[in-house]
This record gives structure tokens, sequence and C-alpha cells, in this order.
């Protein structure tokens, strides 16, 4: 309901948290007094034990059985229905086992469970998988609730009519509602000084949301109708609990809910659209139609009768869309109101939209095979990292060298490494150190696992960029009012890329066998998906049947696996610039733009073909000097010829670089 409302992620996580584990604390108290009623004896030693039990029992299983969870998403890999399956049996058995055999809380357990999902197994749920998995969800959530309130209300109706619920219980149902209230209240403002500064934080009006939101009755309802299924509890206690949670849960309904949207444009906690970015959007939307009525012949005169008469309809439309009750009292009122939002606003909100779209490109990137998973989930966090601070300017890359992965990659690589190994992790910082003598990388491969690691970081996190820049370009109209702005955050990105781009030319130059690795599993990559895509596309023109789409799939999924056996080598001058055009790049995916055009001429002069070359990359150029290339090599063959043990295992099977 957050959600549809409006709310931040932020907001929706903290009331989700507070309210699963106050869901979890009242499970261990019910089976607590359970016990109690049940006639056991229990001292205060008795119920300590009791509560570590409960507690602590249930992380340690939901860890490990969440650990387990994760080990089947890596074993099942891209299959969608069997990680469905997964993701709907593991859950239950594991509060089963919980609950039932350890005689832990299995809603507690569920809480580790689900972080080591969301942070572990998230990786495998992108795509296709997490489409359907979130509509099975959806179906089961739906399910299970309209089932649980059905029987509480049949349940509680059938009291009514018995007569066993008195007027006084009314009363009582109501005086219960307001301790609820300010029980909640005072556990928050004792708790307020620690939420604030831990954590995500937690502001004033955000406390206040989650005091009035955070009330829900789904396990209540639940626990109520276990104490009227128990022996231990008479059935006037039983009837009396469902009665009371069926009623607290009738009130959130009727006030918590219809409110909370109130609330939350109250205390301006709402997440609204910017109106500058909508009418943008509208406008562009305006051109659009103008050149299609054009195209069919309309003619001008009303086509500025109809379109451009009267520019105003398209604010008067971006209003009703962000606050509908505001643009019903303007209509009714000689008052004109207006929305007024500063460039910091409009900023914020077009750095959401490059935050975003850089999301939707490390999906992309990881469904298609183009870095692994380890990779996708150090530069996922960093999106979300700075979708929580998107006041400042863009300063992603610190958080992604800062990330607890890469800095474990980094501290192998400054252990095992050798010299070649270790401008990597200088390049990560901004660090090139110049030297004339040459080391030879090191065999380990626990080190060069690090390396690629980390080049793989730098390549997505460049072509996310260029594809978030990319993306921006298509929010604006002719008029293009918002120019400026996209101006400074294309600037923002491009000097944050530096560093990336940086890492990759240090891989290039120093640990070149390793960008030829990446160079032959992403060309491999590619060649399959575009032959996938071609499969995929015969499918829909009707030119083949799906019986028939199996064996094109496979025999695609073989000359990939033949791909990836090839030894490829790196193309000289194919340097990356913080601007990234992955594009024209011949040695790094999308392997889209690697011919040589019809206008270049190829000199048939040796020395002028080691001269001077000039790579156009858009706005910029990049000059390499091949003459000093050859003469670097030459030097470094010459000292390999007197010691072979210095020449690298690159040099001694023929050069990486062609």
């Amino acid at each position: 309901m957050l959600n549809d409302l409006g709310a931040s992620k932020k907001l929706s996580a903290i009331i989700g948290g507070e309210s699963v584990l106050n869901d979890g604390s009242a499970i261990v108290l019910v089976s607590l007094f359970m016990s109690l009623q049940s006639g056991e004896d229990i001292g205060g030693m008795d119920a300590l034990l009791f509560a570590f039990r409960e507690c602590f029992g249930a992380v340690a299983f939901g860890t490990v059985f969440g650990m387990l969870q994760c080990f089947c998403f890596h074993v099942l890999g891209d299959q969608p229905t069997a990680l469905v399956a997964v993701s709907f049996t593991m859950p239950y058995l594991c509060f089963l086992i919980a609950s039932t055999y350890l005689h832990t809380s299995g809603v507690l357990s569920l809480v580790p469970f689900g972080i080591l999902a969301n942070v572990i197994g998230r990786a495998y749920i992108v795509g296709s998988v997490a489409e359907r998995m979130e509509h099975f969800w959806e179906q089961i959530e739906f399910i299970a609730n309209t089932l649980l309130f059905a029987i509480s209300g049949l349940l509680i109706a059938s009291d009514l009519k018995a007569g066993t619920i008195m007027a006084s219980d009314w009363l009582a149902l109501l005086a219960l509602y307001i301790l609820l209230l300010v029980v909640r209240g005072v556990t928050i403002l004792i708790l307020y000084p620690l939420l604030s500064c831990y954590g995500y934080g937690m502001s004033k009006n955000e406390c206040i949301m989650t005091w009035w939101g955070g009330m829900r009755g789904a396990v209540g309802l639940t626990l109520a109708l276990s104490l009227r299924s128990s022996d231990s509890v008479g059935e006037i206690v039983g009837n009396l609990a469902t009665f009371f949670m069926g009623g607290i849960v009738v009130i959130n309904s009727i006030v918590h809910a219809t409110t909370a949207g109130s609330l939350l444009k109250y205390l301006e906690l709402e997440n609204l659209p910017d109106k500058e970015i909508l009418k943008e959007i509208r406008t562009q939307f305006v051109d659009i139609a103008v050149d299609t009525v054009k195209f069919a012949g309309c003619n001008h005169e009303e086509i500025q009768k109809v379109l451009h008469e009267d520019e105003g309809w398209i604010e008067k439309h971006v209003d009703e869309i962000i606050n509908p009750v505001a643009s019903l009292i303007r209509s009714h009122s000689t008052i004109q109101y207006s929305h007024i939002h500063s460039s910091a606003e409009v900023m914020m909100e077009k750095r959401r939209h490059f935050l975003l779209s850089q999301n939707s490109t490390y999906d992309y990137l990881l469904s298609r095979g183009v870095i692994p998973r380890s990779a996708w989930m150090v530069l996922v966090k960093s999106v979300d990292r700075a979708l929580d601070s998107r006041e400042s300017e863009i300063d992603q890359w610190r958080q992604v060298v800062g990330c607890t992965e890469t800095q474990m990659a980094m501290s192998i690589i400054r252990w095992m490494g050798s010299e070649d190994e270790m401008a990597v992790v200088h390049a990560c910082y901004g660090r090139i150190e110049q030297s004339d003598s040459y080391y030879d990388p090191s065999n380990n491969f626990i080190v060069s696992y690090c390396v690629q690691f980390i080049a793989y970081l730098a390549y997505g996190y460049l072509r996310a960029h260029e594809m978030g820049r990319l993306s921006l370009k298509a929010l604006h109209s002719r008029k293009d009012n918002l120019m400026h702005l996209r101006e400074k955050l294309d600037k923002e990105s491009i000097n944050d890329c530096e560093q990336a781009a940086m890492v990759l030319n240090v891989v290039r130059s120093h640990c070149p066998i390793v960008l030829c690795r990446i160079k032959t599993s992403q060309l491999a990559t590619a060649i399959k998906w575009q032959l996938f895509d071609k499969a995929f596309s015969l499918l829909e023109l009707g030119l083949i049947e799906h019986n028939e789409l199996e064996p094109i799939l496979e025999s695609a999924d073989e000359i990939s696996t033949r791909c990836n056996q090839l030894h490829l080598r790196l193309h000289m001058g194919g340097r990356v610039s913080s601007e990234g055009d992955m594009e024209a790049n011949r040695d790094l995916y999308p392997f889209m733009d690697c011919k040589i055009p019809e206008n270049r001429k190829m000199s048939s002069s040796f020395e002028e073909e080691l001269g001077y070359q000039t790579f156009a990359r858009d706005e910029a150029r990049v000059t390499v000097d091949f003459e000093q290339v050859e003469k670097l090599y030459s030097r470094r063959n010459s000292r390999a010829s007197m010691d072979p043990s210095l020449l690298p295992r690159s040099n001694r099977r023929g050069s990486y670089l062609s």
C-alpha cells in the first residue's frame, strides 16, 4: 500500500522491517503465555532461556537455511519455474522445521533467511525470473489474505450471532485500540535516538508515519485463530481474542488505510513526480503527434489550432497527474496556484532517473551473461546507496571501491599479486605509477580472478553510465527546457567515470591476458544472444514452429561454446575514455561497431601505418602513438632474449596486442 501511495523505498523498508520484528516478537510472547497457560512451571531463568532459544536459535537456523536456498539458486541457474518453486518451498520448510521440530520462532527464522535471499540470491532473480516470481507471490499473498480474513470474519460473525460478545467487549476493543497506539508511540519514542543515528536513519516525520502506518493484522489474526483452537485456552478467551484482533484489523482498514495517504502528503514524505520533467515529456509527446499528423497530410493551421494554440493545457494536465485534489480546487476558484520546483529538486529527479536507468542496464548485462553475478551485486548496491543521497553530485565509483567485496579483492591482490596487478589497485583510487621497468604478472589464479572481477566492475560501471546518459536524452522535447540540467548531469557522470576508465586501461596495459579472457567471454555471449534473437524473430514471423525452435537454440548455444574457445587478441587503440563509447570498442561488449569505415584509407607504408592514427570518440579524440608502443615492445623483447623468464607468457605464445 505504501508503494501505491508513493512512499519512498526507505520508508517502506523501515515500516516493513519494524512490522516483521513486531510479528516475530508477538509469536514468541504468545508461545510463552500458551506454555504458562498449559500449566508448565516456568521461572525467570526458564523464561530467559525460552526467549534466547526462540530468538537466537531461530536466527541461526534461518541463516543456515538461507545459505542452503542461495546454493539451490546457484545450482538451478536461469530456470524460472524451478527458481519460483524453490522460493515457495524453502521458506515454508524453514518455518515448519523451526516452529515444529526445533521449537523456535518460525517467523524470526525467516528474517535472516530473507536477508540472505535478498543479498546473495537477488542476483538470480532478474529479468523474466523476477517478473514470474513477483506475479506468483502476488497471487499467493492475495489468496492467503483472502482465506485468512474470510475465515476470521465468519468465526466472528458466528460469535456475534450466538451472543457471546457483550456490549462491554466493544468498549474494551476501543480501549485496546487506544492502548496499542500509546504503546507503539512510546516504543518508537524511546528508540528514536538509536533509529536516527544508525542504519538508514529516521526523521521525526518518518517516526510519525511509522507509528500510524505500521499496524498490520495478518499475523495477529493467525495467532488469534491458534489461541481459539488451542486446548490450553478456554473457549471464551479464544472467542474474545479473535474478536479483539478482528476488530483491530477492521479499525486499521477503516481509519489508518484511508488516512495514510493524506498523512503522507502532510508530512511531505510522498515521492511525487517532478512537474518540470513530466511537462517536458508531455511536450515531447505533442511533438511526436505533430510529426505524425503532418505526415498524414494535416495542414499547418489545423495543427496549430488543435495542439499549439493553448499550450497551457499541458501544464494543467501535469498538475492533475501530480495533485488531482489541488487541480479540482483550482478549477472552482479564481486563485492561481503555482507548483514551484527549484532547479535543485529537478536535478534530484534527474539523478533518480539516471540511477534507475543504471539499474536496468545492470539487470540487462546480467541476464545476458555479460557481467558476473558478483560484479552485478556490487554495482546494484552502489545504485541503492546513491538513491538515498541523490542531493549531492554523483560519486558512485567511490562506493563501488569501498564495497566489502571490492575491498576483499584488492586485499588479495596486495597480498599475493605482482606490481602489475598492484597497478590495478592504484588505478581504482585514481593513481597511476609511471615506470619504464616491466613486471611479469603473477600466475596466481586467485589474483587473476580478483583483477578480472575489478575489470568487470569498471566495464559495467562505464556501460551503465553511458546508457544512462543516452536514456536522459530521450526525456527532452524540441524546446529542451532542461538541457542545462542534463548537461550538468552528463559532466558529473563523465567525471565520475574517469577512474573506472583508468582501471580498464591499466588492466589492458599491465594484465592484457585478463582483458583477453573478458573479451572472449563477452564475444561468445554476444554471438549467442545475437543468434537467439534471430531464432526468436523467425518464430515471431512464423517461419519456424515451436518444435523447430529447440534444436535451433541448441545449435546457437554450440556455436557460442566453440567461440568461447578462441584465443583472441586486443586491438591497438582500444583504450577506453571516461565517456565509455563501448559500441565503438572492438574489445568489449556489445561488439556492434567493429567494421572499418569505407572512407578510411589504409596506408601501404609501414612507417605511416605505425605513425599517429586518430580514433574519433563522439566529441573527444584519443591519439595513440604506435611508434612509442613498438619501441617499448622492442625493448622488452630484447631484455627477454637475454633472460627468457622475463618474457611474459602472453609474448611466449604471441602478443595479446595485435
